[in-house]
């Protein structure tokens, strides 16, 4: 985490050589992205198997994001969008399915980011009930998306903020913590639990992005995907086990339908923390509407022009986020996680990645003669028939020649 915040840093501040200023606010972009407003759903949906089990669900949903978030690196030459690499690699049909899951997924998120950022805002400056909080948010998480360099430095000083938050609050809760009991699976719990996880851990939609800003270089895509993403999953981790180690029996909810990760501490850690976990709030959903702002902007833009790119992707969340109930953020993240993700971030990179390989391998068997069965004999031995396949260039013919049927 040391390492990580000394590369975040050293960005900020202009410090480091300018290829690795490139490539550590694309890993910046990355773990603000997945870091997001997801952290704060996963100890609620996590709360049924326990605090060891969550931590070996993560860990395992992260290696398989990291894989097809690789896979999507080696293939993002290939279009700035999904929409476009699904059209160079698989068709039509594809592109136009991925596009569809893709916005739809997206706009459900930002109106999810936009409710739970407009709470988070409200909380932090002890204000009433508003329909304003969310279109505050929605607006300042707007304007920073108008250049690329101003979302870069914000991004990477919001990652920064959000580990010294993290720390602050890790520092406070665990020595509240119980032991951790011995790992066991419910298998249910983690079942029930998985779209949640998988959805929060998502970062892959920003991999065309970043692998664009570094110029289709795949080693250094791939650096900024590997690394990127270290450091949110161990806070995952951390941060889950933190509020799961200490709750008792009675577990209290919030208003958005979340955990309340302060009910369960005494009065004395309890203003430092509500500080900490205000301001990691604010920043991990700033963090992820951005991400998936700049994503959903970069998709628009191949089927509209800028402007209408902009108010496409940031209008419809916004009246979602206005007119949505309270535990929106919750149930737009369990939905994404159960239908979108799997499809866009789980099965789309394997074909993406896998076909050029398969491709090559049709061409071989349609077009190499040698590989194709073009003459057979039948011939009867008392009640048995029996078919040979015999190979045209066995037979010593041309690629052009008929071979008549007696």
């Amino acid at each position: 985490m040391g390492s990580f915040l000394l590369v975040v840093c050293g960005v900020a501040s202009g410090l480091a050589p300018p290829g690795w200023r490139e490539e550590a606010r694309a890993a910046a972009l990355v773990a603000g992205n997945m870091i997001g407003g997801g952290i704060l759903a996963v100890p609620t949906a996590a709360h049924a198997m326990g605090a060891s089990a969550a931590g070996v669900e993560i860990g395992a949903l992260w290696a398989v994001n990291v894989a097809t978030g690789l896979m999507l690196a080696e293939v993002a030459s290939d279009g700035s969008s999904l929409r476009e690499m699904a059209h160079a690699r698989l068709g039509a049909w594809a592109s136009h399915g991925t596009s569809i899951a893709f916005l739809g997924s997206n706009a459900l998120l930002l109106g999810a980011y936009a409710s739970e950022g407009g709470e988070a805002a409200r909380l932090l400056s002890h204000g009433g009930e508003s329909l304003v909080w969310p279109c505050a948010f929605a607006a300042a998480c707007g304007a920073l998306c108008g250049t690329e360099r101003g979302v870069a430095d914000a991004n990477a000083a919001a990652v920064a903020t959000m580990a010294a938050c993290l720390a602050v609050m890790l520092a406070t809760w665990l020595p509240y913590c119980a032991p951790l009991p011995p790992f066991g699976l419910d298998l249910e719990a983690a079942v029930d639990a998985a779209p949640v996880v998988t959805s929060a851990l998502v970062f892959q939609n920003v991999v065309p992005v970043i692998a664009r800003d570094l110029g289709s270089d795949k080693a250094r895509t791939r650096r900024a995907v590997v690394l990127g993403s270290a450091f949110p999953a161990l806070a995952y981790v951390a941060f889950t086990a933190s509020i799961l180690g200490r709750l008792g029996d009675e577990v209290v909810y919030g208003a958005d339908g979340l955990i309340d990760p302060l009910a369960a501490l005494p009065d004395e850690a309890k203003p430092i923390s509500a500080i900490a976990l205000g301001i990691f709030s604010l920043c991990a959903v700033a963090t992820s509407f951005v991400g998936t702002a700049l994503s959903q902007e970069h998709e628009l833009r191949t089927l509209v022009d800028d402007r209408t790119a902009k108010l496409a992707a940031l209008g419809p969340p916004l009246a979602l986020a206005l007119a949505g109930p309270h535990d929106l953020f919750f149930d737009a993240i369990a939905i994404c996680g159960a239908l979108a993700n799997p499809l866009l971030f789980g099965a789309l990179p394997v074909a993406l990645f896998l076909a050029p390989h398969h491709i090559a391998r049709a061409k071989r068997v349609l077009f190499d003669i040698k590989n194709i069965p073009t003459a057979f004999a039948i011939s009867s031995d008392g009640d048995t028939l029996r078919f040979e396949l015999t190979n045209a260039t066995a037979l010593g013919v041309g690629k052009n020649a008929v071979l008549e049927r007696v």
